[in-house]
């Protein structure tokens, strides 16, 4: 069973480091039973904003806290990553069937071929981009207090929990 400890911030989810998340998955907002252990990075907004502005990777790492915390992950999850991979295979192919149009079709009666070079560059580079990158995942925004704030979570997930009310809520439970 959840924490009494767990609350919500607006769309946030406030949990305290030592605590367990209500069994509800965080994705997809639906009752689970299954747990993952994830380590969660924390780095305030200005800092991941500057070190993606400046591709200046160790200025985040400076300012980042790592939380290890187990979230719920419902069946769900295996469904949208199945999406993910469905969609990047989707897009390769593309890529690839405007390659093999570029090079084997008749450009001089079909002058739009001439395009495909750069369809083909878009598709792919998409297409990678949705295979390398990992499903996200709710990510903190803030630790305080032996709270971590995480943003990133489902609706259905934050359904029910009582309001943060700073420092009053945790000495009440």
């Amino acid at each position: 069973m959840g924490d009494a400890r767990v609350h919500r911030d607006r769309r946030a989810l406030v949990v305290p480091v030592d605590g367990t998340l209500p069994p509800v998955c965080v994705l997809t907002g639906d009752p689970t039973d299954h747990v993952e252990r994830h380590s969660i990075e924390v780095a305030p907004r200005l800092v991941r904003w500057l070190a993606a502005c400046l591709m200046h990777h160790d200025l985040q790492e400076w300012f980042t806290k790592k939380v290890d915390l187990d979230l719920p992950l419902g069946d769900g999850v295996p469904a949208l990553r199945r999406r993910r991979r469905a969609k990047a295979r989707l897009s390769l192919a593309i890529g690839f069937a405007a390659i093999g149009a570029f090079l084997f079709g008749d450009l001089e009666s079909w002058r739009w071929l001439g395009l495909m070079p750069f369809v083909a560059i878009v598709a792919i580079a998409f297409g990678a981009g949705l295979a390398l990158q990992p499903l996200p995942l709710p990510y903190g925004t803030r630790v305080r207090d032996g709270h971590v704030w995480l943003r990133g979570v489902h609706e259905g997930a934050l359904d029910g929990l009582p309001a943060w009310r700073g420092t009053a809520a945790r000495d009440a439970a």
